[in-house]
């Protein structure tokens, strides 16, 4: 329950970050989405212009890796939890 309270308080407070690093943050919705085309091209030169590619990758090499050690968790849990003849229905558990 920890690590996963951790990659769900990541992914809402990181949210804005992501925004910031990849040059989304200040625009308003119809520039973010582009729905006209003025608006688009302005958007993808901006976005372009902000992108920072370290930031978000440590980002999300973050969130999966605790979202790995959870998997990893649970698979154990199951296997204590479960009869030695009943452990190939484990991936069905989970």
């Amino acid at each position: 329950v920890p690590v996963q309270s951790m990659a769900g308080i990541i992914m809402v407070a990181g949210s804005d970050y992501v925004e910031q690093q990849l040059g989304l943050g200040g625009l308003d919705q119809a520039e973010a989405l582009g729905d006209v085309a003025v608006r688009a091209g302005a958007t993808v030169k901006t976005a372009a212009a902000g992108f920072d590619v370290k930031g978000i990758t440590a980002f999300f090499f973050l969130l999966y890796f605790l979202m790995a050690t959870q998997d990893i968790a649970v698979d154990g849990w199951a296997l204590t939890m479960l009869s030695k003849k009943n452990r190939g229905r484990g991936p069905v558990c989970n």
